[in-house]
């Protein structure tokens, strides 16, 4: 993969940033990746080759790219730690030849900017905003890291988002609730349109591999207005699994001017939406769905997210005060209507908790619960280990496995 023609250049409502990436291993057409923000963040966006491999690095690594090269100078903390993230995935079962990363102008560690500045991802989701309201809460705003600017990163899943001449699209809608957030929360607001994820907008690529790359890579566009960015984390400690946003992924994208964290691991899901809804107005402008739903809400109520928001809040009795949503109240029908993969399992596990007064949809959510653990098993059962388990049952009556047992004893 090749890099080249990174520029910025004006625009009618304010700056953009764009790179040619020309693919040379794969059959992929040549694209203009580009980032685009709006006239009062124009002066801090700079053109970024750190940018440019964090967007870049991830989709070569899929598509067998020998190489990802830059014309440089490129941070080395950040050519070094990002081949890491190849590795990381390796393990997980992404094994693939780890592109070389090549600078024409080699290494150079960028200066972080003075004195330290952090900003952190709002996304109007159940993370994002308790991260701002843990750090509000735990931060003098004169210290060092207290948020300073709210980053929002428009057009990684919905294809509407990165069209914002309609008033109606997304990205105009969602654009303005997270501006009303950040002014409220004596935030700058920096917006960014981009295109990043084109480089492979498959879903289960991004969930998987890509989201936090794909995002972090604007934040490196703006490392002379900042030093350090948070991003929420989606899990917490005790169910963490392979995903694309990771305490294992997310730092590696870090250069020397730019400090990423993965923030909230402390929380779970649960915890978090009780402390929002502890707050007045907490709850009122969650946006959770990736749906994209016409105005004039912003979440569907439909989607296994929307509705498993909705369920926690609905026990919680602070549906109605959740203004993007559909209705003030979840049947216990429309859970007994969606499916729960054994990998999302753990976070209605989560909503369980708070549905104490509301038996009718515990009862709902422990069955979706039971059939996922069956899917499980059923999975597990499927794969060699439960292959060889009933090879032992039928053909040595449970000899291997009682002999496997012994040895593990001994040993």
């Amino acid at each position: 993969m090749r890099i080249s023609d990174l520029r910025k250049e004006a625009t009618a409502g304010g700056a953009r940033v764009s790179a040619r990436v020309d693919w040379e291993d794969s059959a992929r057409p040549a694209l203009e990746v580009f980032f685009e923000t709006e006239a009062g963040c124009a002066d801090d966006l700079a053109p970024s080759p750190e940018a440019c491999l964090t967007a870049c690095f991830l989709p070569a690594f899929r598509h067998g790219e020998r190489r990802v090269a830059l014309e440089g100078p490129v941070c080395p903390r950040l050519a070094e730690s990002i081949r890491t993230t190849a590795k990381i995935l390796g393990s997980w079962g992404k094994r693939r030849r780890i592109p070389v990363i090549e600078s024409g102008k080699g290494f150079r560690p960028p200066r972080p900017v003075s004195p330290r500045r952090t900003g952190f991802f709002l996304t109007g989701g159940v993370d994002s905003t308790h991260l701002l309201l843990r750090n509000r809460a735990d931060f003098p705003r004169a210290h060092a890291d207290s948020f300073r600017d709210a980053f929002a990163v428009f057009g990684i899943y919905t294809p509407d988002q990165i069209d914002p001449r309609s008033p109606f699209s997304a990205y105009m809608r969602i654009r303005e609730l997270l501006g009303e957030i950040a002014s409220e929360s004596q935030c700058g607001f920096v917006p960014v349109v981009t295109n990043v994820t084109a480089l492979d907008p498959e879903v289960a690529f991004i969930a998987e591999e890509s989201l936090s790359s794909a995002l972090i890579s604007a934040a490196h566009l703006f490392s002379s207005r900042w030093s350090d960015v948070s991003l929420a984390s989606g899990r917490d400690a005790s169910i963490l699994s392979p995903l694309a946003t990771h305490p294992l992924l997310d730092p590696r994208f870090s250069s020397a001017a730019l400090e990423v964290r993965h923030s909230g691991i402390e929380w779970n899901r649960r915890e978090r939406l009780a402390q929002l809804c502890a707050v007045e107005g907490g709850v009122s402008r969650l946006v959770v769905c990736m749906a994209g739903p016409p105005p004039p809400l912003l979440n569907c109520g439909k989607c296994e997210k929307c509705l498993r928001t909705m369920t926690a809040l609905a026990g919680l009795g602070k549906l109605a005060e959740a203004r993007e949503f559909p209705r003030d109240d979840v049947d216990p029908e429309e859970i007994a209507a969606i499916a729960v993969s054994p990998s999302y399992a753990a976070y209605w596990r989560d909503v369980l908790p708070l549905l104490g007064s509301r038996p009718d949809l515990a009862a709902a959510v422990e069955a979706r619960l039971g059939e996922a653990r069956r899917a499980a098993g059923w999975f597990a059962d499927a794969g060699w280990k439960g292959a060889l388990r009933r090879l032992d049952r039928r053909v040595f009556a449970g000899k291997l496995l009682a002999a496997r047992r012994a040895l593990r004893r001994a040993r």
